[in-house]
């Protein structure tokens, strides 16, 4: 009876030792986003005085998934998004003239699920742009858009 016994409770070891994995079922892909924005609804502000000729201001970005994931990631100026923003968010923003701004590094790897672009902006034209008559400069905005081809898992 003993034997028996034993016999069987390996049987069952070894029948459930056989089942797949579901740790991965229905888990989102790896994502890459933006991340200073979560608490501004996906809007970074910058404070910037006029004493200043430039301002180098870091953007950051994230990648999430269950599995550390690797990436080169670029990040390009789209003024498309300031219309769906518009649309979504019931504002009247615009873009900021190419002359107030440049997109000083527009493409980094994710290392440590992280990478980092930066922006520069040349305070002397945005101060210049902010005196024509018309223009409240809080309703302008620089619009970026993060393109990742090559996310690898």
């Amino acid at each position: 009876m003993k034997n028996k016994y034993i016999v069987s409770s390996l049987s069952l070891a070894h029948l459930f030792s056989c089942v797949p994995d579901h740790r991965d079922f229905d888990m989102p892909d790896s994502a890459v986003y933006f991340t200073d924005n979560a608490e501004n609804k996906g809007v970074q502000e910058v404070l910037m005085y006029d004493v200043q000729s430039d301002v180098e201001v870091p953007v950051y970005v994230h990648c999430s998934g269950l599995n550390g994931s690797t990436a080169t990631v670029s990040a390009a100026v789209s003024e498309e998004y300031i219309a769906i923003y518009n649309e979504a968010k019931f504002t009247e923003l615009k873009a900021l003239p190419e002359d107030c701004y440049t997109l000083e590094k527009n493409s980094d790897n994710i290392v440590d699920r992280s990478a980092e672009f930066k922006i520069k902006f040349n305070v002397e034209n945005i101060v210049a742009f902010s005196k024509q008559e018309g223009v409240n400069i809080d309703d302008y905005v620089v619009s970026l858009a993060l393109v990742s081809e090559d996310i690898q898992v």
